[in-house]
């Protein structure tokens, strides 16, 4: 059976391992590296047995992303950077709980006027080696209705576990105000 993946979905895994990590902590058993992926940046989380999955931060809008800065906050991470379009600053927060928990915001300011007709996929399963067409899942939530984007998976190829997405659509209510767009 063929499983087919987007463009930008091929591209994800070997965008990040040509890419050197410019931050990298642990948490609890998991590693969680921070990558510069041209006009991406990737939060990639790390399984302590094996599979990995990325998140991504920030899009530029096919435009590559400058030099990001990180400076350690209360409770998390600060990352600035800009690209040609626009000015972005992403919070990773680590709230104090016993389970692997972390959670991102990402404003952007743009520097003109910008039609947003496409934004590509933000949370993409990757491999230790080998290619993201071999990965798979079983999606048991997800979003219904405009309020909130979330999901619940299991990473069943390889066998690593389950992840828990939210999120806050409600955020960006001025934005489709503005626009008259919806969710």
């Amino acid at each position: 059976m063929i499983h087919p993946i987007t463009p930008w979905t091929a591209t994800v895994q070997s965008d990040i391992d040509v890419s050197e990590p410019i931050f990298e902590m642990r948490l609890h058993a998991f590693t969680l590296r921070l990558y510069h992926a041209g006009d991406s940046l990737w939060l990639v989380v790390e399984w302590p047995e094996s599979g990995r999955l990325a998140f991504r931060l920030a899009f530029g809008m096919s435009s590559d992303f400058g030099e990001a800065a990180i400076d350690e906050i209360e409770g998390g991470l600060l990352v600035t950077t800009s690209t040609q379009l626009a000015k972005y600053r992403i919070y990773i927060t680590f709230p104090e709980e016993p389970a692997m928990i972390f959670r991102y915001s990402t404003t952007i300011k743009v520097l003109r006027p910008l039609l947003l007709s496409f934004w590509p996929r933000d949370i993409v399963p990757l491999t230790q080696n080998g290619n993201i067409e071999n990965t798979s899942g079983i999606i048991h939530t997800l979003q219904e209705g405009s309020r909130s984007g979330q999901m619940f998976f299991s990473y069943t190829k390889p066998v690593v576990g389950s992840v828990v997405y939210f999120q806050n659509l409600t955020a960006l209510s001025e934005y489709c105000e503005h626009t008259e767009t919806d969710l």
